[in-house]
């Protein structure tokens, strides 16, 4: 694990490397302090197509950090912000940045503490993220009124073909909000809506 000081002494080395395509950080106990750093040298790496930066500790400080360092990513498609601790701000943060991410496939931020007001902000940028077919949302504490704006954002994405929201909080109206626009998402092939509050009449 290369932590905080070793994040600094490895973003030094990255300053010319302008035409990295894969960057793998995960598992290395990356925080805040860390994360500001990377996310300084990241500005130049606008070719990044794909960006693993889960099981750290960045927290919604690196993350907004973070969140300035990917806004020159216009070209990725793989994004892993997983395990990380982050919260709703910097899921707005966040999902701010992504809206000129047009060529994301794939978005992990599961294992985070994303509640209704973070869904809200992911489900606005969502609406524009034509291409994306893996969605992983689960381990987070999204709840009904969260689930009904995601339904929102996910009407235009007719190409997923994951999408795992399982271990949240949704309950049986927010089952329902789902289950309208999962109606249309006939190339779905895995879907997990377990552990959450779904009773009978949400089933």
């Amino acid at each position: 694990m290369i932590g905080d000081s070793g994040a600094k002494s490895l973003s030094e080395g990255m300053t010319s490397m302008h035409e990295l395509t894969h960057l793998d950080l995960s598992h290395n106990n990356i925080g805040h302090t860390g994360a500001e750093r990377l996310s300084e040298v990241m500005r130049s790496m606008d070719g990044l197509m794909f960006l693993d930066l889960s099981l750290n500790k960045i927290g919604d400080n690196g993350a907004e950090c973070l969140s300035e360092g990917m806004r020159s990513m216009h070209g990725l498609t793989h994004l892993d912000l997983s395990h990380i601790n982050i919260e709703d701000s910097a899921a707005a943060r966040l999902s701010d940045v992504m809206r000129s991410m047009d060529g994301l496939t794939h978005l992990d931020l599961s294992h985070n503490n994303i509640v209704d007001c973070g869904a809200k902000s992911l489900s606005e940028v969502m609406r524009s993220m034509h291409g994306l077919t893996h969605l992983d949302l689960s381990h987070n504490n999204i709840g009904d009124s969260g689930a009904k704006s995601l339904r929102e954002g996910m009407r235009s994405m007719h190409g997923l073909t994951h999408l795992d929201i399982s271990d949240n909080k949704i309950g049986d109206s927010g089952a329902e909000s789902l289950s309208e626009v999962m109606r249309s998402m006939d190339g779905l092939t895995h879907l997990d809506l377990s552990h959450n509050n779904i009773g009978d009449s949400g089933a």
